[in-house]
């Protein structure tokens, strides 16, 4: 299996309330326990995940499956939450969220993961312009990153500046940047969170 990531970006964030927002939703945690019939043999107990984060100019970027954990920063501050992914080292999506809301869900393998060929491509909700509109960045910028990787498929840079070709999965950073955030694996700012987490197990 290839790469696999999720990252979890918030916006808009000042860099100077990103620590205290981070703590003010790791204090709330790990809320109760899930309800179990104690006879049930799924049953949960108290553990920590770890996450990484980087408070970037103006966004949290916090790695990896930290959907929960950026969701309730995202609800209590009214913020947008982008859910960037590289999926099993194939290709990249994203599903940008307002509150619950989905804002645009957008891949660039809409047949990886569903082989419907009437299944909408590759925005399966929203569009360009609701997606640059809500990020506030201008459409032509991000418009030669979002297409169907299947339709065009000749390996190629968008950019001259940009590290990986279509069809690579790395091409995720790429895109990043033009979302002016910075690549969160070897920053030199990152820091790591133990969150309590309630992990579910099989008792024996």
């Amino acid at each position: 299996m290839g790469l696999r990531l999720v990252f979890s970006i918030l916006k808009p964030v000042p860099r100077a309330f990103a620590r205290a927002w981070v703590a003010e939703a790791l204090a709330a945690l790990p809320g109760d326990a899930p309800r179990t019939d104690p006879a049930d043999s799924w049953q949960y107990r108290l553990g920590t995940t770890e996450l990484r984060v980087v408070a970037g100019a103006e966004t949290i970027n916090i790695t990896d499956q930290a959907w929960r954990f950026a969701s309730s920063i995202a609800a209590r501050h009214n913020l947008l939450h982008l859910e960037l992914r590289a999926q099993e080292g194939a290709h990249w999506d994203f599903t940008l969220f307002r509150g619950t809301d989905v804002v645009a869900d957008f891949s660039t393998d809409v047949g990886y993961f569903d082989q419907d060929e009437h299944a909408p491509r590759p925005w399966k909700e929203g569009d360009l312009t609701t997606f640059a509109d809500a990020w506030g960045i201008p459409a032509p910028a991000v418009a030669p990153y979002l297409f169907d990787w299947r339709a065009h498929p000749q390996p190629r840079r968008i950019s001259s500046t940009d590290k990986c070709e279509v069809g690579d999965v790395g091409q995720i950073f790429d895109f990043m940047r033009v979302l002016g955030i910075e690549d969160p694996l070897s920053h030199p700012d990152q820091f790591t969170l133990a969150v309590p987490t309630w992990i579910g197990y099989y008792r024996k």
